[in-house]
């Protein structure tokens, strides 16, 4: 499976305190204006940052908190041994033209779960900004965002509450389960998310897992996606797109373009979804593909070869 997937990149502001994140955890000083032109997700996921500060070891580009309706897919087919890319487009916000860039061109190598990263010894991924749990003792976990704690703390004048519904982006509840039927007899499935939810939106909420299996059937998912180390990751990226508020992407007149576009509308006549009528108004579902659109990811990767751009770290050579 194929799926071609817009993220928003950080402005100024939000990279600098991404910047001083990592710099917390590394002890070394991260300057955000290295990183000004390169693309770095609004809520570093992807994980474009510690990708490219880890490059020198090898360590991979991981996708753990955005889209998980996305990454369950993922999960479920690599499951059944299907192989599953992501193309990630960059959108970076103007007024008032949008502009967009393709970013990476990556297959996924395998799923790991966040429980098992935050609770076990040395995970490579612990230091990773993309994570919604910490680990707080005696096999509890509580809601701890980088995004969230930004919010939290008021240094970015933004109003951003992290991600509520945190619990079913790491796990999934047994609605069938005994205990939980029993649980949920004076109240609904509704009343017993806005529970978490209450919580979660402030980062406070501990989730007892021992608890939550046995009385709710929780269950932790592998949806945490890591990427393969030569996935092909472009430090500055490349222009593809162009859109003014409330129309539809104008695309560049170049070959790298020409293909990404063919990949979309292969599944759809255009990127960005102009009428703002579903899942909150979200103006960019992504755009999946069947296996049999491989051939088009090929003469993608082919034109990227051709542009002479620069990828990071262990990118692969650019060829299909």
């Amino acid at each position: 499976m194929i799926y071609i997937c817009v993220y928003t990149v950080a402005n100024d502001r939000l990279l600098a305190q991404l910047c001083g994140f990592y710099s917390m955890k590394t002890g070394q000083s991260i300057q955000w204006q290295s990183y000004r032109d390169h693309l770095i997700d609004v809520s570093e996921d992807p994980s474009f940052l510690a990708h490219e500060l880890h490059s020198g070891s090898s360590l991979p580009l991981t996708w753990g908190i955005c889209r998980p309706n996305v990454r369950n897919k993922i999960a479920e087919l690599m499951t059944l041994g299907q192989r599953c890319t992501v193309i990630f487009i960059a959108r970076e916000a103007g007024k008032p033209v949008d502009t967009y860039h393709l970013k990476a061109i990556c297959d996924v190598q395998n799923l790991e779960n966040q429980f098992t990263i935050v609770g076990g010894a040395g995970s490579v991924f612990s230091g990773y900004g993309n994570l919604l749990i910490t680990a707080s003792g005696n096999g509890s976990f509580q809601h701890q965002e980088y995004f969230d704690q930004i919010a939290r703390h008021g240094s970015t004048g933004l109003r951003i509450d992290g991600h509520g519904d945190w619990y079913e982006r790491v796990g999934a509840f047994d609605w069938h389960h005994p205990s939980l039927v029993t649980h949920l007899e004076n109240s609904n499935r509704k009343e017993f998310r806005k529970g978490f939810e209450r919580y979660g939106l402030h980062g406070n909420a501990v989730l007892e897992l021992a608890h939550a299996q046995a009385n709710w059937g929780y269950v932790p998912k592998d949806n945490y996606v890591v990427f393969d180390t030569q996935s092909i990751v472009l430090r500055n990226g490349i222009t593809i797109a162009s859109v003014l508020t409330g129309e539809h992407e104008r695309w560049e007149r170049h070959d790298v373009a020409t293909q990404v576009q063919a990949l979309v509308q292969h599944s759809r006549s255009h990127l960005r979804v102009t009428k703002r009528g579903s899942r909150g108004g979200f103006p960019h579902p992504h755009v999946r593909m069947e296996e049999s659109s491989r051939e088009m990811v090929s003469r993608l990767i082919e034109a990227v070869g051709s542009s002479g751009l620069e990828c990071i770290g262990n990118s692969r050579e650019l060829n299909p």
